[in-house]
């Protein structure tokens, strides 16, 4: 971890258009790996910053729905937080179109959600906030 963030939260909503929402999500994320933050913002010219923008960052795991979600949508999800990590290691989840969650998916997802194991982070992102 390159910029410590002590107060990440576990799980975060962005609502707004499709491209806002993701590039919120990747600014936040940014901001911890960033190994260049210049006035308080990233450099988008890392390696890091660069990773995170193409979504192939190694503490980035993006879910995107093909229709409704499924829980097979979801089993990344729980297959990776059932592994430990270690101090100041950081794993986000984006997931995007969070308002196509089904209710069993929420449900199954709400539990995780509320007691994520350390270091675990949970990006809902939603184009229908009153959806959600």
């Amino acid at each position: 971890m390159k910029n410590q963030q002590p107060n990440i939260p576990t799980a975060l909503l962005i609502a707004g258009n499709a491209l806002f929402a993701q590039q919120e999500a990747y600014t936040l994320i940014k901001h911890i790996y960033c190994t260049h933050i210049l006035n308080e913002q990233p450099c988008n010219n890392c390696s890091e910053c660069h990773a995170i923008n193409t979504g192939t960052h190694y503490s980035l795991i993006i879910i995107k729905p093909e229709k409704r979600y499924v829980l097979d949508d979801l089993a990344l999800i729980f297959k990776k937080s059932s592994f430990k990590l270690d101090n100041n290691e950081h794993c986000f989840f984006m997931i995007h179109k969070a308002d196509l969650l089904s209710s069993s998916c929420a449900n199954t997802l709400l539990k995780l959600v509320e007691e994520p194991p350390y270091g675990y982070h949970f990006i809902f992102l939603t184009e229908r906030l009153l959806a959600v």
